[in-house]
């Protein structure tokens, strides 16, 4: 909760409306390598905190958008669409 609270507080100083951490992306399985990503630090984290900054919210991937596996190389990974709303 902590790390979640000043990743939040980060969005007036980065002037977005998201920063998220790089491993959140990382699970979500979503590209977001077109925005800025910086290292952060964390107060009480002795690590660097890799950060994702994303301006508009609607510049994010639509939900049900397709995603690819990552057990496959993008090149001939097999799209697979979200189940629908």
């Amino acid at each position: 909760v902590n790390t979640a609270s000043r990743l939040e507080a980060l969005t007036k100083e980065y002037e977005c409306e998201l920063v998220v951490s790089e491993e959140t992306v990382a699970r979500a399985g979503i590209d977001l390598s077109d925005h800025p990503r910086h290292e952060i630090e964390i107060r009480g984290k002795r690590e660097m905190l890799a950060v994702t900054t994303i301006k508009r919210a609607a510049d994010l991937p639509a939900p049900g958008a397709v995603l690819i596996r990552h057990s496959e190389p993008a090149e001939t990974a097999t799209p697979v669409a979200a189940a629908p709303p």
